[in-house]
């Protein structure tokens, strides 16, 4: 059944939604996998703070976060009223400046402050002040709840009573049914409530550093917490990502204007600190939709991409997940060539080459025919003929 909001405002039509429900639900899980971004620090017996392995931070992005156009948004989409629904909308109108220096100090000096047996707790220290932080400090900062149940998983899909794969797969891609939960996920063509929802999740609940053009099973998870009115403990998520941020090298630094509320919260003095504004782009509004490609018509919001987006998606639909989101795919069986290279290979290595090298194309497929796949010679030709030659390099062995 289609969910939208009610009180007279217009909706920009949005693919399909799941099914309404009539209250919060609360669900059972089962126990999720390990996390061994958290596993080996909390099996500790000491009683006072656990340091985490040291990680250099100098080279690490900071992210600031995101936050909506409530008036615009409001009237516009129905992705706000799920998150008012849950609470949620103060995460999304966080729009305070972020501190480079202290954010980085703070993980910096981030430490385990629980046993495995105890609520998970952090703490920290910013300028001498000290921070502690669980779950239900974090929620009374940010004015959300901290309760509802709690699940991670790394590689494989949540398993929770009354989340089914399949079901949120046919909400988020309505008009697709070859979409599976074991083939890799995308972003493109997802509804604009669903994109937008995805975004918010990327920034201000489970931060990437990385790109839209993918989702992960836990972020899908999320999604589906979120459509069904689910309730889910996004402080305590939001505190063991802080940990993972730290311990993975690879990562960013999430939740900077967040944590300037933390900083004030406990007191911490910003005067004389180099603030970071956030960027235009990071409130979602008319004009944010209009640079995302999504225009509206008739009433519908309808996605356009630019042509000069095209260098971005491809990067993005390039880039890896953090560690913490890695998904196993399921990558159907590919035919392997024998002998020598066909003239599949050749027209697929042509489809790379600029068209001024088409008057060698006889001679290229001469030389081709007469190599055998991989050796010094067909080497020789893609390095010479075909550009990205280090990606294409890699990609050679394959086909």
């Amino acid at each position: 059944m289609v969910r939208s909001k009610q009180g007279g405002k217009n909706k920009g039509a949005s693919s399909s939604q799941p099914p309404k429900y009539s209250k919060k639900q609360r669900l059972q899980i089962r126990e999720p996998s390990p996390d061994p971004a958290l596993q080996s620090d909390s099996e500790s017996e000491e009683q006072a703070p656990i340091p985490l392995r040291s990680v250099t931070f100098v080279d690490k992005r900071v992210m600031g976060g995101r936050n909506i156009d409530l008036n615009f948004c409001s009237s516009e989409f129905s992705f706000v009223s799920w998150l008012e629904d849950l609470n949620l909308i103060p995460l999304v109108q966080i729009s305070d400046p972020f501190y480079i220096k202290l954010v980085k100090e703070f993980y910096s000096n981030i430490r385990m402050a629980s046993n495995q047996n105890e609520e998970f707790a952090l703490s920290s220290s910013v300028k001498g002040e000290r921070i502690y932080l669980d779950a239900r400090i974090l929620a009374s900062i940010l004015h959300i709840p901290h309760t509802g149940l709690y699940v991670f998983e790394h590689k494989k899909w949540p398993e929770v009573e009354g989340f089914h794969p399949n079901q949120i797969l046919s909400i988020l891609y309505p008009n697709d049914p070859n979409v599976l939960p074991n083939l890799a996920l995308t972003t493109n063509r997802l509804s604009v409530d669903h994109r937008l929802l995805h975004h918010i999740i990327v920034h201000q609940i489970l931060p990437t550093g990385g790109g839209y053009a993918k989702l992960s099973r836990m972020q899908v998870f999320l999604m589906w917490c979120i459509l069904s009115k689910i309730e889910f403990c996004f402080p305590l998520l939001m505190l063991k990502t802080m940990v993972r941020a730290f311990s993975q090298k690879k990562s960013v630094l999430p939740f900077g204007s967040i944590l300037t509320k933390v900083f004030q919260h406990f007191h911490i003095r910003l005067e004389g600190e180099v603030a970071t504004k956030l960027k235009k782009e990071d409130t979602y509004n008319k004009s944010t939709l209009n640079r995302m490609g999504w225009k509206k018509q008739e009433g519908i919001w309808t996605y356009f991409p630019k042509v000069d987006q095209a260098p971005r998606i491809a990067r993005e639909e390039q880039e890896d997940n953090p560690p913490w989101e890695a998904q196993e795919q399921t990558a159907p069986a590919q035919p392997q060539a024998q002998g020598s290279s066909s003239t599949t290979d050749f027209d697929r290595m042509m489809s790379s080459c600029n068209l001024s090298l088409l008057p060698c194309k006889p001679r290229l497929m001469v030389n081709l025919s007469k190599s055998r796949r991989n050796s010094v010679v067909w080497r020789k030709i893609i390095k010479y003929f075909i550009p990205n030659t280090k990606m294409l390099m890699k990609a050679s062995t394959t086909i």
